[in-house]
């Protein structure tokens, strides 16, 4: 007989305290947060929360919410090193353009960074203030791979809405999205391999696939529909493409986003042609805001 939807949810929940997700004394996600997520009733979280207070799993606080009792145990955490890379060619290139990007009297439509109007400037000098003088040791002192679980535990919270289910030591954290592209590349090519991308593309990514000796195919990408999935396929069956690298959210520079229909033939296309599928999603959480 299949489980009732509240005790599936309480199941998984159970499971990711047990994994570490969250610690003995975090709060968890509110009720109406993961009614949202989870496309359910605010009652059957509810229930779903009910149970596993039933369980001694979590505890509700007036007016604050639901925390993990202190009992629940913690997951170790891992270390791994990883390569470095050499400077290329275009390096220079990219020097040039950056210096160039300084110019005050130039509109920047080169790079998707927002100005400083758009931020929450005071939001965030209140937040490293209060950060310096609680736990100065964070600001610091190094972090080495696969980097802070603490963060590491808070991106698998948050990719809970985006339907992830993610451990912390599933995460690594890099310097940057280049650095995560160049990790990636470096762990399934080698000097000569041949990997499809996006046309236009992001210029690192040009700058990553130089750096590390590889043959780039480049697919359009229209604003309308993102990569060609017609071409992709063409390509992977003419030639031996090892990798393939899509942003599917907002794509950097035609900002396209790929359809439900669009991503699930891409899956497939990588499971038929035998290549590694590299999302690079470095905009996606803009699509949760919205």
């Amino acid at each position: 007989m299949d489980s009732p939807l509240y005790e599936k949810i309480a199941n998984q929940i159970e499971f990711q305290v047990h994994e570490g997700i969250f610690l003995p004394g975090a709060k968890i996600p509110s009720v109406r947060k993961s009614s949202k997520r989870m496309e359910v009733s605010v009652a059957t979280v509810l229930q779903a929360y009910s149970l596993l207070e039933d369980r001694g799993i979590i505890k509700a606080r007036p007016q604050k919410g639901y925390f993990v009792l202190e009992t629940q145990r913690q997951t170790p955490e891992n270390t791994q090193i990883e390569p470095a890379s050499n400077d290329g060619s275009m390096q220079t290139r990219l020097q040039q353009l950056l210096q160039t990007s300084q110019d005050e009297q130039i509109i920047q439509f080169g790079a998707p960074v927002p100005n400083s109007q758009f931020l929450p400037i005071r939001q965030l000098q209140r937040s490293v203030g209060r950060l310096m003088r609680l736990e100065p040791e964070i600001c610091t002192a190094y972090e080495f791979t696969p980097g802070s679980l603490n963060l590491r535990r808070q991106i698998a919270i948050r990719m809970l809405d985006s339907s992830c289910q993610l451990q912390p030591d599933d995460i690594t954290i890099t310097l940057g999205c280049q650095n995560a592209l160049m990790l990636s590349l470096q762990a399934i090519t080698q000097a000569g391999d041949t990997v499809a991308i996006e046309s236009p593309v992001y210029h690192g990514l040009l700058q990553a696939i130089e750096i590390l000796n590889l043959k780039a195919i480049e697919i359009p990408c229209s604003t309308e529909s993102g990569i060609d999935l017609d071409l992709l396929e063409k390509a992977a069956k003419e030639w031996e493409i090892k990798a393939c690298i899509v942003t599917p959210n907002n794509q950097n520079p035609t900002g396209a986003t790929l359809n439900h229909l669009a991503r699930q033939r891409i899956i497939k296309l990588a499971e038929q042609c035998h290549f590694t599928l590299i999302e690079d999603d470095v905009y996606g959480e803009a699509l949760l805001l919205r």
